[in-house]
């Protein structure tokens, strides 16, 4: 059995799509690409998240890569629901509009700059967008949305009670990435019972199912984002919630916390 440690030890190998796109800092740095690359094809088992994971992988190590075990991403059901009362917006009269968010790092991939776009583009002057994160491209999208006022609110860097209220009191998430290796944001936004609107962008397509919890658009089409957002907008979301909330108990940390414990006693059966 192909092992990444000296002593023979079984090795698990967890890539992040930051640690494997093509805009990936470590492949700047022959050194470092090297040392991954060899990790992923001499681990134990290399864990994808993803369909999408497990292809970067592969492209990656080559015609040898190791042990491939698909198991994805979880999400703390229990606490994305806790009352969310001592939040900074619980109070905040900016929030007492109906609003989409996008939740992220604000950086190009993650294509908030579309969102802005997008939002400008539909008829619902009672709405709000609100973009939650941040990053080196949040002064870009400040500017980009001036033109729009009051309309895009950005919140900075959300965490605990501010991130619940948030995720909780959306009437819906829209994730429009130009990559994406899983899409957690999404698993959160459903947890709390929010339809998702997302890119077909890699993972987010293995999570989100088009008119059943949300909706997919094509990866850079602003128009067809608008349009969805627009829809969304104007009519009733209690179908797509209820199964959204269906589709994030699947992915409770319980559920696959258990994978992994059936995947390390595997691998220990297997020395």
């Amino acid at each position: 059995m192909r092992h990444s440690m000296g002593d023979g030890r079984p090795a698990i190998v967890y890539p992040r799509g930051g640690d494997i796109y093509e805009v990936s800092r470590f492949r700047r740095k022959p050194w470092a690409w090297r040392r991954l690359t060899w990790a992923l094809q001499n681990a134990s088992t290399v864990v994808c998240a993803s369909e999408a994971m497990e292809g970067l992988v592969r492209e990656i190590a080559g015609a040898h890569p190791a042990r491939l075990t698909r198991i994805p991403n979880g999400v703390n059901l229990e606490e994305l629901r806790e009352d969310a009362a001592a939040s900074r917006f619980a109070k905040d009269p900016t929030m007492t509009r109906p609003f989409v968010l996008g939740l992220g790092r604000t950086i190009r991939r993650k294509g908030f700059h579309m969102l802005i776009e997008a939002f400008e583009q539909v008829a619902a002057p009672a709405w709000r967008l609100v973009i939650a994160g941040e990053g080196r491209e949040l002064e870009a999208l400040r500017e980009q949305a001036k033109a729009l006022g009051d309309r895009v609110v950005f919140t900075g860097l959300v965490q605990g009670a501010d991130k619940r209220w948030l995720l909780q009191n959306c009437q819906f998430m829209a994730a429009p990435s130009l990559e994406e290796s899983f899409g957690n944001v999404a698993l959160e936004a459903m947890a709390c019972g929010r339809p998702v609107i997302a890119s077909r962008a890699s993972g987010f397509a293995e999570i989100v199912r088009d008119g059943e919890n949300g909706r997919l658009v094509e990866v850079g089409s602003v128009e067809g984002l608008a349009r969805v957002i627009g829809e969304f907008a104007s009519c009733d979301l209690g179908e797509l919630a209820a199964a959204a909330r269906r589709t994030a108990e699947a992915f409770s940390w319980r559920s696959i916390a258990g994978r992994y414990v059936d995947l390390i006693r595997e691998l220990q059966a297997s020395k």
